[in-house]
């Protein structure tokens, strides 16, 4: 048996390996096929299968652009079925209730809002404006040792 194998024969091999080994370690598909124990074809078909799940760049871009809108709309539709008496009576209210708090900070996230009372950028500006102002009192003193 070759090296690749040796070192990665597994009895069903996943997307994450068929992607690491062929644009990571650069095997071919029948190399991949090998250690996966499997034909070169059915490796292809599998992680052709999962690319055209994936979005196009424009579809990507786009959500990318809305994601904080999107997630006020799950938010609201999260929050009709919290107040809808049939839904209520289906379903548990701590599966509805996690929901939307697990929309509702994604959305303050995405707003760029802080789930602590400090923004982690805010600290990082001060910071630099600190920095700046030591610098400069620093050159200050260094001219007036002269």
């Amino acid at each position: 048996m070759d090296k690749v194998g040796k070192t990665y024969r597994k009895a069903e091999i996943g997307l994450a390996d068929i992607y690491r080994l062929r644009f990571v370690n650069k095997l071919s598909w029948a190399d991949i096929a090998r250690i996966g124990n499997t034909s070169p074809t059915n490796v292809m078909q599998r992680y052709n299968r999962f690319i055209a799940n994936l979005p196009d760049a424009e579809e990507l871009a786009l959500y990318q652009q809305q994601r904080a809108e999107l997630l006020s709309q799950a938010e609201l539709t999260l929050l009709k079925h919290i107040f809808d008496p049939k839904k209520l009576a289906k379903a548990s209210i701590n599966n509805i209730a996690y929901a939307f708090t697990q929309i509702f900070q994604a959305r303050r996230l995405e707003s760029n809002q802080s789930n602590i009372n400090i923004a982690i950028a805010e600290v990082v500006d001060r910071k630099r404006k600190l920095e700046q102002e030591i610098a400069s009192i620093e050159a200050e003193i260094a001219k007036l040792s002269k």
